[in-house]
């Protein structure tokens, strides 16, 4: 194996831990929340602002429990139910 190939596995590697370590995440931070959304980071602090999301500070810092957010998804209405 050379070099190359050690590095892109040991890239993959650490990009699998990096992800079975977020899907063991309870409470995630606004930036982990909006990717979890598939939101901007802008777009999902406008819509914390817009809608009630529930939401916990951890000194300044907001966090937000995976298991709210996935309620958010299966409440949401689309944009086509938006505008009816």
């Amino acid at each position: 194996m050379n070099m190359k190939q050690v590095e892109s596995k040991r890239s993959t590697m650490y990009e699998d831990e990096k992800e079975m370590l977020f899907n063991n995440l309870k409470w995630l931070t606004t930036k982990e929340a909006a990717n979890y959304l598939r939101k901007s980071e802008a777009g999902f602090r406008a819509f914390i602002h817009r809608y009630d999301v529930p939401k916990q500070y951890l000194g300044a810092e907001l966090r937000f429990r995976r298991e709210d957010l996935d309620k958010l998804l299966s409440v949401s209405p689309t944009k086509k139910e938006r505008t009816e």
